[in-house]
């Protein structure tokens, strides 16, 4: 990637930051989940999120 500007790193840090939380949250609800198929929307959701930060992510290195 470019060199990027201290503006476009906060923003992306607030942005992985954001998705990090997204998938802690949906791992604890599916975890903590009785029904199985809320409990396998909960996981679907945390791996969606988990693929988002891995797509900013590898924008930064």
């Amino acid at each position: 990637m470019k060199n990027i500007t201290e503006k476009e790193l906060t923003a992306y840090n607030d942005l992985l930051t954001q998705e990090k939380a997204a998938v802690d949250k949906f791992n604890y609800y599916a975890q903590n989940c009785k029904d199985p198929s809320l409990k396998k929307l909960c996981k679907e959701a945390a791996a969606r999120h988990q693929e988002h930060f891995n797509t900013i992510y590898s924008q930064i290195n």
